[in-house]
């Protein structure tokens, strides 16, 4: 069983600590340096991160629900696995972050940026990711339902497989990304975000192309497969 930490120890100097499956819920990390820390399977439920330094730390199967994570630095760490249930990613940066198989329901995303971010298959369901930058996200067979995505910038992004039922796509810009066997996208979604030439559709989707910016869209009365 893991010890549990000095509590009269600094915790803004972290950085590289092995705080692996502690008990740490409703600690204040307030600007803490957990750089590289190692906090997999750790309960940091209800934590407050303001601004926390946990760029390249391990979170691997770790317990954050309902954390605040407002503006902390996340890139390159790893979340495999990990509880995100109603965390606050608010204007975090989570680029290049490893988040395969993430349980992020009902977070807050708003402007974050999730560039180039690993998220296949992970629970995003009714996630609020407003004007987040999700530029070449990997988001593979991800659970989109219900979540906003108005004017969020996914350019790029790999969604193939992925579940976008009543996901709100007013404003996203789909430049260039992959769309294909996507489950659930319907015309007026695909008309009310922002797509070009470039943009992979699933076969359950005719585009027309009117002019380089104007498109019709017809939907075709068999629904793709899994990939």
């Amino acid at each position: 069983m893991t010890d549990q930490p000095d509590r009269s120890q600094d915790k803004k100097k972290l950085k590289d600590k092995n705080l692996r499956g502690i008990d740490l819920r409703s600690e204040n990390f307030r600007e803490a340096d957990l750089e590289k820390a190692d906090l997999s399977r750790s309960n940091l439920s209800g934590c407050d991160l303001f601004r926390a330094q946990l760029s390249q730390a391990d979170l691997t199967e770790a317990f954050l629900k309902q954390a605040d994570l407002t503006e902390a630095n996340l890139a390159g760490a790893r979340m495999e696995g990990a509880n995100l249930v109603q965390t606050n990613f608010q204007k975090a940066s989570l680029r290049r972050a490893y988040l395969p198989g993430a349980f992020l329901r009902e977070s807050r995303m708003e402007e974050a940026n999730l560039r180039e971010a690993f998220l296949m298959k992970a629970n995003l369901k009714q996630a609020r990711l407003c004007r987040a930058n999700l530029q070449e996200a990997k988001l593979l067979q991800a659970h989109l339902e219900g979540a906003d995505l108005e004017n969020a910038d996914l350019s790029g992004s790999n969604l193939k497989g992925a579940n976008l039922q009543k996901a709100n796509l007013k404003g996203a810009k789909l430049l260039a990304a992959n769309l294909t066997f996507v489950r659930n996208l319907t015309c007026r979604e695909l008309q009310s975000a922002v797509i070009d030439q470039t943009t992979r559709l699933p076969d359950n989707l005719k585009v027309t192309w009117k002019s380089e910016t104007t498109f019709e869209c017809r939907e075709k009365t068999r629904r793709p497969g899994r990939p």
